[in-house]
């Protein structure tokens, strides 16, 4: 090769090579740019998913109170209780379309089933939730209270509230709305994200099949035994009354 060709290779070299390591490094600035900006999107999303699940545990909980403390419904779970006739309990719940609730169930005094009635077009499952619950253990201590978890062997949003006459409690209302395909994809409408809801077991729904075959990060630092999330791991709430 004459000189004149190795000297041009060189300095073809030595102006080439700072412009590929800038490039890479440029790139590799970009692509962690572009990876934090992701998991930041991600977390405000998770975020805000969280925080509409939590803020519909309360507006539950404070319809649930106001439910339980109509006097129709005092009568009705007294009548339930006394003489064993729901009728003005089934005539309560003709129409549930209005309620955000998927099933209903009234319970006596020491947390005995007197009435349970279901949405229509909502998923009836057998009852296996009793006064074990903390939802309805809460109630029964004279807390109205609300939380996300299993309910029935399904993930929901349950909440309850004694049901009192003349200040002494008499039954217990519970309303509970369930996590599905439904909500998780009213949920994915409003953030623009796949939504999955799961607890230690796995994913319980999903609004894709690539989120039910995932493995889904553990949990920690968490009150109760079953926990739910969703998207990312932003953990249940609870809620309780004030006061």
């Amino acid at each position: 090769m004459k000189l004149r060709s190795k000297i041009l290779l060189a300095l073809i070299f030595v102006g080439v090579t700072p412009l590929v390591i800038s490039l890479w490094v440029i790139g590799g600035m970009v692509s962690d740019g572009l990876e934090t900006q992701t998991q930041a999107r991600t977390q405000q999303v998770a975020d805000f998913i969280q925080k509409t699940i939590t803020r519909t545990s309360a507006e539950n909980l404070t319809l649930v109170q106001l439910m339980a403390s109509n006097p129709l419904m005092v009568n009705a779970v007294y009548s339930a209780d006394f003489s064993g006739d729901d009728d003005q309990l089934t005539s309560m719940f003709t129409d549930m379309d209005a309620l955000p609730f998927d099933q209903i169930q009234v319970l006596g005094k020491e947390g005995k089933q007197l009435f349970r009635v279901f949405k229509t077009g909502s998923k009836e499952i057998p009852a296996t939730s009793g006064v074990e619950h903390p939802v309805i253990e809460a109630s029964l201590e004279g807390e109205a209270y609300a939380e996300n978890g299993l309910f029935d062997g399904v993930l929901a949003i349950t909440a309850a509230a004694p049901v009192s006459m003349y200040g002494e409690p008499i039954g217990h209302l519970v309303g509970v709305s369930y996590l599905d395909k439904r909500l998780a994809a009213g949920l994915k409408s409003l953030g623009h994200v796949e939504v999955g809801f799961f607890d230690d077991s796995g994913i319980y729904v999903s609004t894709t099949p690539d989120l039910a075959s995932s493995t889904c990060p553990p949990f920690s630092n968490h009150k109760t035994t079953r926990r739910t999330s969703v998207v990312s791991n932003t953990g249940f709430s609870t809620i309780r009354s004030p006061g």
